[in-house]
């Protein structure tokens, strides 16, 4: 999996890039990064902002603009949390479908390494900046997810996946909700 992270992200977590890791990672490896790159499944965009007075790390599927929000991210660990944190969050978006969950433990497995590298793709930085004006610098709404002093995260999370998106599809733009596209991804290319 390659999560590509604006120049803004990698400074502040300090994020290890592709070329520095790729010292230390197999042949095999390797391979597999190649065959991922390009190819939208496994690619991520990422990206910092602050947000209310905390640290929000936003993370887009290239392809179906599924849109995690993670907060208080730390700095130090960042390279590991950013990955768990995707990860735990889609479990939750699909917690109720069991197809999708088996179909995310495979998509977990055949993404053994993650990896950050800087963004340069025009429409995803794009899909980025529009997400952040719509969600999360709305104060008011934002106030929406706050029960008992604590931002819920996950219902954020819940609702940014199922607001519709346009998207580029065989080079037409079409209405897509981003849980229901990048579930119908998974189940037909994991």
């Amino acid at each position: 999996m390659i999560i590509y992270a604006t120049k803004e992200t990698v400074r502040r977590f300090n994020l290890p890039l592709i070329d520095a890791a790729a010292k230390q990672l197999t042949a095999a490896q390797m391979d597999a990064l190649s065959r991922e790159r390009g190819s939208g499944l496994f690619e991520w965009g990422c990206k910092v902002f602050d947000c209310c007075g905390m640290e929000c790390v936003q993370i887009t599927h290239s392809a179906s603009r599924l849109t995690i929000m993670h907060f208080d991210t730390n700095a130090k660990e960042a390279h590991a949390t950013i990955p768990l944190a995707l990860q735990g969050y889609l479990f939750d978006i699909y917690g109720g479908d069991r197809a999708m969950r088996r179909a995310l433990n495979r998509y977990v497995m055949a993404a053994s390494i993650v990896v950050f590298d800087l963004i340069h793709d025009r429409r995803l930085i794009g899909a980025l900046n529009q997400v952040e004006l719509e969600c999360a610098l709305d104060e008011e709404r934002l106030s929406e997810y706050v029960e008992n002093d604590i931002l819920q995260t996950w219902k954020i999370n819940r609702d940014i996946a199922e607001r519709y998106r346009v998207v580029k599809i065989n080079g037409k733009s079409e209405y897509i909700m981003p849980k229901t596209y990048f579930r119908e991804m998974i189940l037909n290319h994991v």
